[in-house]
């Protein structure tokens, strides 16, 4: 990734046509925001920026643009209306999921600011549509594993847990049949320890975690839900608060390095607080009925292991 970033950077400084410059910047950003160690992601942000508000979006290179614009507007928390703005402005004229020239990366990104921006299922439309288009061409490798796992990931959002585990664990199948998409695994296992431990099911979150060598290492690639972070929700739920403090802190460190401070996008602040805050005296004064509003623990799943219905538009 960092290579490939190099590279576009230094194609958008030699291309004398105007669209060739704005595609190599708009790979540019993509590739850096990819990376866990990008080196200067405040200055790029702000680059990213300045840019955006000159492109009224009438070309794919613009509206790439406005679509990376809008997704890093959610990273960094900037207010809601700014990243919608941005994200609808790019889907004006279409953004495909299957252009072989392109990646999937941005219309995927821009789906998610929709989730981020309470719109869940304008989210959801845009994943079937992705997903749609990926089996349509015949695409059953990582692109519809990725769209999978994300999808599982809104429904998470939604509170719709059967389901996203339902998605998740079929975006993590076809990954693992997959030589080659090591960062799909990371969103799957990512998506599903996050839902198994809001189902209570903690024996199997870390079964999963230990299978998959999940909390050993940190990927080279910006993965969300951060891994990190999912690791030390796990540690708070066993009671290994120490351990998730020290690692919360690590996320905080690396986060602020790149001026992204939505909450939203990484709880790492309200985890981190749970886990320094003073442990209760007694676990037997969290009821079911409390048990889903205290931080850092997970409510059981319900009885009749209902479904969601479609959220409202």
């Amino acid at each position: 990734m960092d290579e490939a970033a190099t590279v576009a950077a230094e194609e958008a400084r030699k291309a004398t046509n105007p669209r060739v410059k704005l595609r190599m910047q708009a790979d540019q950003f993509v590739w850096s925001t990819m990376r866990a160690d990008d080196p200067d992601s405040p200055a790029r942000s702000r680059t990213l920026a300045r840019l955006a508000e000159q492109l009224p979006g009438r070309s794919l290179e613009e509206r790439y643009i406005l679509g990376l614009r809008a997704w890093d507007a959610v990273l960094r928390g900037e207010p809601r209306r700014t990243a919608l703005t941005y994200a609808e402005k790019s889907l004006r004229g279409g953004m495909s999921w299957t252009d072989e020239n392109r990646g999937f990366e941005v219309p995927l990104s821009v789906a998610l600011v929709f989730m981020y921006g309470d719109q869940p299922r304008r989210a959801e439309e845009l994943f079937e549509q992705g997903i749609a288009e990926c089996v349509g061409k015949g695409w059953h490798g990582s692109h519809l594993a990725f769209g999978q796992t994300i999808a599982a990931y809104v429904r998470y959002h939604r509170g719709c847990l059967a389901e996203a585990e339902d998605l998740v664990r079929e975006g993590l199948r076809i990954a693992d049949k997959v030589d080659g998409v090591v960062a799909a695994q990371w969103y799957g296992v990512s998506v599903l320890i996050q839902t198994l431990l809001a189902r209570g099911r903690i024996t199997e979150a870390r079964a999963l975690a230990d299978d998959h060598h999940f909390g050993e290492m940190a990927p080279n690639a910006v993965i969300y839900p951060d891994p990190r972070t999912v690791y030390a929700e796990l540690l708070l739920a066993e009671g290994r608060r120490a351990e998730a403090a020290a690692l919360l802190s690590a996320v905080g460190d690396w986060l602020d390095g790149r001026a992204w401070r939505n909450p939203a996008w990484c709880p790492w602040q309200l985890r981190l607080a749970t886990a320094l805050a003073p442990p209760p005296r007694t676990r037997r004064s969290i009821t079911p009925r409390t048990r889903s509003s205290v931080p850092g623990t997970s409510a059981p799943p319900p009885p009749s292991g209902r479904r969601c219905t479609p959220s409202p538009r």
